[in-house]
């Protein structure tokens, strides 16, 4: 399945790139398909934090995640 992002969407895998220990809270639609792609998840204790898979549709230049990849960061 291809995962183009919608601009929006983009913008809150962006935003969610941080290493601060309180991540921004997505709007639900945006937050459903960023879980959905497999590029954010749900934390226990609440919030949402990017993949590897999300860091990578952010390196690609279109935003999509190329399929089959899941190697290991390095």
């Amino acid at each position: 399945m291809e995962r183009n992002l919608t601009s929006e969407q983009r913008d809150w895998l962006l935003q969610l790139d941080t290493v601060a220990p309180t991540k921004p809270e997505p709007p639900e639609h945006v937050k459903a398909k960023l879980v959905e792609y497999g590029l954010a998840i749900e934390l226990v204790e609440g919030g949402q934090q990017l993949t590897t898979l999300g860091r990578e549709a952010l390196s690609n230049e279109d935003g999509t995640p190329r399929e089959g990849s899941g190697s290991p960061p390095t």
